[in-house]
């Protein structure tokens, strides 16, 4: 449950975050949002200029085992190549 701890909650990530330089990923179905997911590159966090950081990704829990998680995956995987 991520909203659990203050830090791991959204708003809290979305403050330590240069999102300028994040790319932001959300999944729909139909008009309803069901899924997202933050990237950032690697040298946000200390890592190498060639790397990239997958900060969060969530799916609302009544939408797992759908395929939505791996299709934020390969998008946050496809920028990070790009």
């Amino acid at each position: 449950d991520y909203e659990v701890h203050e830090d791991d909650r959204l708003i809290s990530v979305a403050r330590r975050l240069d999102f300028e330089r994040c790319a932001i990923f959300a999944a729909y179905e139909d008009d309803q949002r069901v899924g997202g997911a933050i990237v950032a590159p690697g040298e946000i966090y200390e890592a190498s200029a060639e790397t990239a950081v997958l900060i969060d990704l969530r799916v609302a829990p009544d939408r797992a085992r759908r395929g939505i998680g791996t299709a934020l995956f390969a998008a946050a995987k496809e920028w990070a190549r790009a």
